[in-house]
């Protein structure tokens, strides 16, 4: 039998790193991808066991060509429309990425069949390399985009008290009080007249030749009456105040000390989310960036083959 307060559900302890759980959204993506994969392998064995002409400018070459784009196009838009969209409903965002990476994955596998093995080193190789170091990018940050998210998640907890305050203002409350409280109990209540003088400001009542002869007992006059000349550095009897203090009360020290490695603990968290942050910003930037200079090497490819065939089209 669990005591009271000690239970605690799935919820409350948070689910493994790489935890994965197939929703109805994921099997849908997967169960189309590859249905559409496995009708491109069937294709393209098909007419290869049917047609002579197995190349990439071949009829079956331009239909794998032209369904490979269309579904990297349609990856690129619909995923750019629904990200970009003020009004979705809850969840969209995620199932949309689901077809993102269904799109482009299966975009490159047609590509891949259109080239039917001819992999020389012209434009259509180069833009290949590139869909597949885009895809390859898009995989690894889809991958960042689940793990990161749950480990700042991690890092914001330790940053947070049991019941949400920030740890970092709590702390600045206690070391504020703990000060205080120092300075109350080792602040020493003699001015520069109670120095020279014997006044204890502490106790103003009293006074008497007799006390202030008392009070001069182990003090000494300054050397010099000029401010400009007083040393601003701890007098004897602060320190000897301070040393009383720490014998008195030692755990204030160590409590300080607590606090203060506590503090630091709460700014490594917040130096590890903020790198987890910038990592997932910056990695969507490096996809972007390489899904530009893929459209480039295609387009390159285009035109390098269309300088190819409008010519053999003219002659038919």
């Amino acid at each position: 039998m669990r005591a009271p307060g000690t239970h605690q559900t799935r919820s409350e302890q948070g689910y493994h790193l790489l935890f994965f759980y197939a929703n109805s959204a994921w099997v849908k993506c997967s169960a189309v991808g590859f249905l559409l994969f496995g009708g491109g392998v069937v294709f393209y064995l098909l007419w290869q066991r049917l047609s002579e002409d197995a190349s990439p400018d071949s009829v079956a070459g331009y239909i794998l060509a032209f369904a490979g784009m269309g579904f990297l196009l349609l990856a690129a838009f619909r995923y750019s429309m629904v990200r970009r969209a003020r009004k979705r409903a809850i969840g969209q965002l995620n199932a949309s990425l689901n077809w993102h990476m269904c799109f482009g994955l299966v975009g490159l596998a047609l590509l891949f069949l259109h080239s039917f093995g001819n992999f020389n080193p012209r434009s259509g190789t180069y833009a290949l390399y590139g869909m597949i170091a885009m895809v390859i990018s898009g995989s690894v940050g889809k991958i960042l985009d689940r793990i990161l998210p749950r480990l700042i998640t991690q890092e914001v907890h330790q940053t947070l008290t049991s019941s949400g305050e920030d740890k970092v203002e709590r702390i600045s409350r206690k070391l504020q009080a703990v000060s205080e409280q120092k300075k109350g109990s080792s602040k020493l209540q003699l001015s520069l007249a109670g120095i020279l003088y014997g006044r204890d400001q502490s106790q103003p009542g009293l006074a008497g030749t007799q006390r202030r002869d008392a009070s001069m007992v182990g003090l000494s006059i300054p050397p010099s009456w000029d401010l400009a000349y007083i040393s601003l550095e701890e007098t004897p009897q602060e320190l000897k105040q301070r040393e009383i203090t720490l014998a008195t009360n030692p755990t204030s020290g160590n409590e300080t000390q607590k606090q203060m490695l506590e503090i630091k603990n709460v700014q490594h968290s917040l130096h590890k989310e903020q790198f987890y942050r910038y990592t997932l910003r910056y990695w969507r930037l490096i996809h972007k960036l390489l899904a530009l200079v893929t459209l480039g090497l295609t387009i390159w490819h285009l035109v390098y083959a269309l300088q190819l065939l409008i010519p053999v089209w003219l002659k038919h």
